[in-house]
Parts: C-alpha cells; sequence; structure tokens
C-alpha cells in the first residue's frame, strides 16, 4: 500500500505550486523504487486459474437480488477422507485468489501447518473478485451477455461465505475442521462460524488481523487509500 501511496502523491500533490519542485520529484520518485524493492508482493503472480463452482439455480443474495450462474474458482490440497470431515478451508485476503500455494506456499505440505498428508484443504476465490469467480468483468445475463460492470450487485460477506458452503458441499464435505484466513479472510472466517449447520459444521476458526465490524476509521482509511490507487492508475 505504501508503494501505491507514494506513486499517487506526486500527481496528487502537482496542483500546489509549493510543492512543484525537482527535489521534491526526486524524493518521491526514489522513495518509489525503494518501496517497489522492498515490499514486493505476497501473493506472487496472480492467475484465476483451478476448479470452478458453478451453483446449479439462481443465487440469491443477502439484499434479495440475484446471480443466475454464480461460480467460484477453487483450488484443493491433499485427499477428502470417506467421511468428508478431515478439511481446511483458508479464506483469502480482499485482493487474493484461490492458489493457496502462491501466497502462504510455505504453511502448506506434508508435515507443515496445512498438513496435506492430513487434511484436505480448500480456497475458494471470492465472490465478485476478478480471479476466476463471477464478477463485473462476467456476462450479464439480464443485458444480453454485456459484461456486469456497476450493475454488478452488492456482495457481502455472509453472501460469499454461502456460495463457499454450497461449493463445499457440492465436492462431498460434511464438516471443517478449521477455517483459517486473515484481513478480509478473517472476516470470512468470522462469518463461517455463524454460518455453520447440520449440513456443514465449523468445528473451529482462527481469524486472524480482523475486527467484528469496521470501525468509522477504517473506512476512512480504506476510501482514502482507494482515491490514491485511483489517481495512480490514471
Amino acid at each position: 500500500m505504501l508503494a501505491s501511496v507514494s506513486r499517487a502523491l506526486p500527481r496528487r500533490f502537482a496542483t500546489i505550486p509549493a510543492l512543484r519542485s525537482p527535489t521534491l520529484s526526486r524524493f518521491f520518485a526514489s522513495t518509489s523504487a525503494v518501496l517497489d524493492s522492498s515490499m514486493k508482493d505476497e501473493y506472487g503472480e496472480m492467475t484465476s486459474s483451478g476448479l470452478t463452482y458453478t451453483h446449479p439455480t439462481p443465487f440469491t443474495l443477502e439484499n434479495t437480488a440475484t446471480i443466475p450462474h454464480a461460480s467460484l474458482c477453487y483450488n484443493t490440497y491433499g485427499t477428502l477422507n470417506k467421511a468428508g470431515s478431515n478439511v481446511l478451508l483458508v479464506t483469502h485476503a480482499l485482493t487474493g485468489n484461490s492458489q493457496l500455494d502462491g501466497w502462504w506456499g510455505d504453511m502448506l505440505g506434508p508435515g507443515r501447518p496445512f498438513d496435506t498428508d492430513k487434511y484436505f484443504v480448500v480456497c475458494c476465490n471470492i465472490l465478485g473478485s476478478c480471479y476466476g469467480s463471477t464478477s463485473p468483468r462476467s456476462p450479464n445475463p439480464a443485458n444480453y451477455g454485456k459484461p456486469y460492470g456497476i450493475d454488478f450487485p452488492d456482495v457481502s460477506v455472509r453472501d460469499t461465505i454461502a456460495l463457499q458452503f454450497h461449493c463445499l458441499s457440492s465436492i462431498g464435505v460434511k464438516s471443517i475442521k478449521s477455517v483459517i484466513g486473515g484481513s478480509f479472510g478473517g472476516m470470512q472466517t468470522l462469518e463461517a462460524m455463524f454460518h455453520s449447520s447440520p449440513k456443514l459444521t465449523v468445528e473451529s476458526a482462527i481469524p486472524i488481523a480482523c475486527g467484528a465490524e469496521h470501525t468509522a476509521w477504517q473506512i476512512a482509511i480504506s476510501g482514502e487509500t482507494l482515491t490514491l490507487r485511483d489517481e495512480r492508475n490514471k
């Protein structure tokens, strides 16, 4: 995020006469270069590869809107046992994808925390993401197959967890040993605890770096970050 801010600052401050100077330009350029070299994206190369689950009927969102062919991209690691109960569900952060091996790969594998000799590890891409799931870039059946764009309905944390649970049920999962995730993944983890039902139980959860709700301060900071990102992309 800091790298994004540093690149956006020259554009934002270029309209202030007192700040238009070669010295400041060199400062911002050097700061951006340092941050770019020291803050590599922990997700690595982002792709949408994986399996695809498509909900068999129109998927109704929490706000009562529907998505006719809601789909999720997901990846699995390890083997599901006959009882469908040796499952770890790992939820990704807002800008992540379903390729768990690409961003938490050091945690995944035999003898590691996400032990693929013991567990069937699943990671689903969130609904609305651009990494293989139904999103604003997907064709809208109600508009002659053109991309949804701004007509894509609002999606809640509950919606994305509900669709993930449908996905898990479709591949034979009966219960989840633990749900683990950080940031927006942590919010999904909290929601999964409340979404547990007799059809698909959640035995434990590890929410990381998240709160039960957003404060006004968090909302303001998130809005400012998006503004700086948009200015950077102009």
